[in-house]
């Protein structure tokens, strides 16, 4: 259901749910997570994710704390030694 001025908020409220539902469905889905694992972090049934997972374009990908340290760490290492000494200062 599309939000239109004629919904109540009950169900203005529900169409939020489900935008972000499908927002976080996909995002789990993008990290490899199976539709089943997406429920329980959800709280949500398998039919409900697998409805919002169901024609939802890949979100921008969100690098984790981990991939960001391992990039930083690779960008690092190709420094120069002038480089370096001069972003310590």
């Amino acid at each position: 259901m599309r939000a239109t001025q004629e919904q109540t908020p009950a169900q203005a409220f529900e169409h939020h749910l489900d935008q972000e539902t499908a927002f976080e469905a996909v995002s789990f889905a993008d990290r490899g997570l199976q539709v089943k694992e997406i429920a329980q972090l959800l709280a949500r049934s398998e039919p409900v994710v697998r409805e919002a997972l169901e024609g939802q374009q890949r979100p921008l990908w969100i690098p984790t704390p981990d991939e960001i340290v391992t990039r930083a760490a690779e960008i690092r290492a190709g420094w120069s030694e002038d480089e370096k000494h001069a972003r310590r200062r």
